[in-house]
């Protein structure tokens, strides 16, 4: 005799990561460093705009507003200093002139722009219209060893100014002002990441007006593939047994090999072809890059007084379904 199978989904324990451009400087999203009285603070920006000028570019970036606001105002007067990373060894002075933070504390969206030689950054598409609820987006920006990362959100809340994320995105280091990212473009800003917390995101949709002022208007960029495309994939984990009239109680690790560019979402998991199986349970309980950890019980069957001697070893094969989210070639 088998019972029933039961399925259950888990989130990300830990982000999963995709590795961005091959070099930092010829993608979109860069490390950020605001220096003000209170001290430094690392943070994320976005490229949205370039205007190329002969041998100069002009280029356009959407960051947090309060990342450029002074400590007790509401304009970039207390900022001593901005500067953009394109790599390890050069950085991007930004002036103050060229720092624009919209009035009020609503719309946490500031915009800046440099000019810089001839370079090889690309910028990101962006929409003004928020993924659905439980939808797939991710946050772009760099590891605690400086490599370009990503990690995959689902949409949990929605409001006029803010959207909510599902899951921790406190491993990106200087998320505030990271990209949010949905399959057709950057949607909104990271507001807030702290740790143990899901991120939350500054709406471009209530900053439309305040980008439209000082974005001008964009040239005819070719067109783009969308930001990454959704798929699943079917796991084969190991066979589990018990003995007869057992209960099994206990965790296995099923290793996962993710692509470059592929980032796990969540996992399910279930057992399939059980076998002498009276009980069979089996949870997600952390999804890493490498790894899905489960946690499973199983119960053989019991003996009966026509066959007290023929209580066959019970088995499962447990299956391991993974939602990816494959990104775009830079």
């Amino acid at each position: 005799m088998t019972h029933g199978v039961l399925l259950a989904t888990a989130l990300l324990a830990a982000p999963a990561t995709s590795q961005g451009a091959d070099n930092p400087s010829e993608g979109s999203v860069l490390r950020l460093r605001v220096a003000t009285g209170a001290g430094e603070v690392e943070g994320t920006c976005v490229l949205v705009h370039r205007e190329d000028r002969g041998t100069d570019a002009v280029l356009y970036f959407l960051t947090s507003a309060h990342l450029l606001r002074g400590p007790e105002d509401e304009s970039p007067s207390g900022t001593h200093a901005v500067r953009v990373r394109l790599d390890n060894a050069q950085t991007l002075d930004v002036r103050r002139d060229d720092q624009f933070v919209p009035a009020g504390a609503f719309v946490d969206v500031a915009l800046f722009r440099v000019t810089t030689a001839a370079t090889a950054l690309v910028p990101r598409p962006l929409i003004y219209e928020a993924p659905s609820a439980d939808e797939v987006f991710l946050i772009s920006g760099y590891d605690q060893s400086g490599a370009p990362a990503t990690v995959a959100e689902r949409l949990r809340f929605q409001s006029t100014f803010r959207a909510v994320g599902d899951r921790d995105a406190s491993a990106l280091v200087g998320c505030v002002g990271a990209p949010a990212v949905s399959r057709h473009g950057v949607f909104g800003i990271v507001s807030e990441c702290d740790a143990g917390r899901s991120p939350v995101i500054a709406l471009l949709s209530m900053a439309r007006s305040f980008i439209d002022r000082h974005v001008p208007p964009k040239l005819a960029y070719p067109p783009r593939t969308l930001e990454f495309q959704l798929t699943g994939r079917e796991i084969r984990g190991p066979l589990l047994s018990v003995a007869c009239e057992a209960t099994k109680t206990g965790e296995v690790d099923v290793p996962i090999d993710l692509g470059r560019r592929e980032l796990a979402i969540d996992a399910s998991a279930s057992f399939t072809n059980p076998r002498a199986i009276r009980l069979a349970e089996v949870t997600v309980v952390k999804l890493e890059d490498r790894l899905v950890r489960l946690r499973f019980t199983l119960g053989g069957l019991p003996r009966t007084p026509a066959a007290p001697t023929a209580c066959p070893q019970g088995q499962a094969l447990v299956s391991v379904h993974l939602n990816l989210a494959v990104t775009r070639t830079p």
